[in-house]
């Protein structure tokens, strides 16, 4: 079946307001809404059920945090973690805060859902209204969303009034210039500014608020969704030092947290301030080397960020203890992720929009009630490759829902359920999973990049000038190949490599799965790809 391109439903207002806008800057990838339900999409009801039977689902999700920094700075989480779910190979496709926010609320790639990058962000977003929440909220959830939502979506809707994202009962939302004190909430449309009191820390008044939702929904006939956007450990902007002390330019820890981590006892990876980058691409190769006076400014912002995931610690186990109280942890679905890593002088760079492991690879624990997996336990691991457009296909399935606008409106998603891995179901799982990671960033001078990604491998091609980046990204190094199980620092590109040896035919075998991926639509049994797409396999 074809696929269809529409313009986004928009409220009537915003009609004149976002055309423009979209003009502007909508991206010219193809639409990836059908307009038939396809044959293996997610069952549940064909119209908005007034009551649903589905767990509650609650998403608790970080800004720029990395995998590894879990361990470090968030004891009670992993406390918590031995009752749930770890997935030790989460990826995520886009490692950019808006792109993949919008790979988790459509279950597909940004050259289908068109968010790529974190400017114009939402704007570029296709079928804004064929998301998420509005699945949920379409099979009887009530959903609400706290804290930092979309970058780009002040930009589509400020100059109309502070609207409500499509799908969201309730719209608790951190306004820009986002920040951890004196800021504005848009709480359903209405603007309310929060101070320098150490009550107002943002993730502080965020978790509360979600917390006052999951307690006055606790006798409701219908579950709910909530998203919980937490701000750390983003880095404090630029206007903001006021309230930034010694963390001037990083993240801000809560009150009484700005100690916890002391800059010379902070880990450093092996790949930090990464000495001969003489086989890596042009931004890498540009970048500074890390001296003793910079190594100590990315451990002086290392120890600022770990601290301010002491907040999101306590945030994660107060609603996960609420649950318990409140008597609906048995009916829940708790997640814990971030919508992206970060680089703190690893590699001799400072950012994210890279596809190394710093950047890509996040938490994810899920505590998932028994009744949905039929009374069985799930496993305590999963080691399996997953991504986080896997996240709304197995969330959908959990709560017998569609990713359906109405009868006739459905989105492809690339993503597919990892609810059979919660099952101890490995054998439904690709055994060599290929995930695709793109962007058109070019943040941090940065070149732009699509690569592919296994549980063993990664293979990434650049391309396109970054005029920041102060030159092309060209050959010979314009690729990069690595062993994760042998090089999991990612120090030894393994390109160019000798003809007919063992890398050059792993290259050539990535380079043709990337070639498939690049462009690819949807999955085997969903829907037929479009004319010229192959499968997200």
């Amino acid at each position: 079946m074809a696929r269809v391109r529409r313009a986004p439903a928009i409220p009537g207002k915003l009609l004149v307001a976002t055309a423009a806008i979209l003009a502007l800057s909508s991206c010219g990838s193809n639409s990836p809404v059908t307009q038939n339900r396809t044959t293996e999409q997610v069952p549940g009801p064909a119209a908005r059920a007034p009551t649903s039977k589905g767990p509650n689902i609650v998403v608790v999700m970080s800004d720029d945090q990395d995998a590894a920094s879990l361990g470090q700075a968030m004891p009670r989480t992993k406390r918590l973690a031995r009752t749930g779910t770890t997935f030790t190979d989460f990826v995520v496709t886009t490692p950019s805060c808006c792109p993949s926010r919008a790979a988790f609320i459509t279950g597909e790639y940004g050259h289908n859902n068109g968010v790529l990058a974190n400017l114009p962000g939402y704007p570029d977003l296709l079928e804004k209204e064929n998301v998420l929440p509005a699945w949920l909220r379409r099979a009887g959830y009530r959903t609400a969303e706290f804290g930092k939502f979309m970058n780009g979506y002040e930009n589509f809707a400020t100059a109309m009034g502070a609207l409500r994202g499509p799908g969201w009962d309730r719209w608790e939302t951190l306004l820009p210039p986002y920040t951890y004190f004196d800021y504005d909430l848009s709480i359903n449309n209405v603007r309310r500014h929060f101070g320098a009191r150490d009550r107002d820390y943002v993730d502080d008044v965020l978790t509360r608020r979600a917390l006052r939702f999951i307690s006055a929904n606790r006798s409701a006939r219908r579950p709910f969704f909530a998203w919980l956007n937490l701000y750390a450990p983003h880095l404090v902007p630029a206007g903001a030092e006021a309230h930034a002390g010694r963390c001037r330019g990083s993240a801000i820890p809560a009150p009484g947290d700005e100690r916890r981590f002391k800059a010379g006892a902070v880990p450093t990876p092996r790949s930090f301030g990464e000495r001969d980058v003489s086989d890596k691409p042009f931004f890498v190769r540009a970048a500074r080397a890390v001296d003793a006076r910079r190594a100590a400014r990315f451990k002086r912002s290392r120890a600022c960020r770990l601290g301010s995931l002491v907040d999101v610690d306590r945030s994660v186990a107060r609603i996960h203890d609420a649950l318990r109280r409140t008597g609906q942890l048995d009916d829940t679905v708790l997640v814990f992720t971030s919508d992206n890593g970060w680089l703190e002088g690893q590699h001799r760079l400072r950012g994210k929009a890279v596809p190394y492991e710093e950047a890509v690879r996040v938490p994810l624990i899920v505590w998932a009630p028994r009744k949905v997996f039929g009374g069985e336990s799930a496993p305590k691991w999963v080691s399996q490759a997953t991504a986080n457009i896997d996240l709304a296909p197995t969330l959908l399935r959990m709560a017998s829902a569609t990713p359906c606008r109405n009868s006739d409106r459905c989105r492809v998603m690339d993503g597919r359920s990892f609810l059979p891995l919660l099952k101890s179901r490995a054998d439904a799982w690709p055994r060599d999973r290929a995930i695709l990671l793109e962007s058109r960033e070019g943040d941090f001078g940065i070149c732009r990049f699509e690569a592919v990604r296994t549980t063993r491998r990664v293979y990434a091609e650049y391309s396109r000038f970054v005029p920041d980046g102060g030159g092309e990204c060209a050959p010979p190094n314009a690729r990069e190949l690595y062993d994760l199980d042998a090089d999991p620092a990612e120090l030894r590109n393994l390109l160019p490599p000798r003809p007919g040896s063992r890398a050059a035919r792993i290259r050539a075998g990535l380079a043709a799965r990337l070639d498939r991926l690049r462009d690819c639509h949807g999955l085997a049994g969903r829907d037929r790809p479009a004319p010229g797409h192959a499968l997200c396999r």
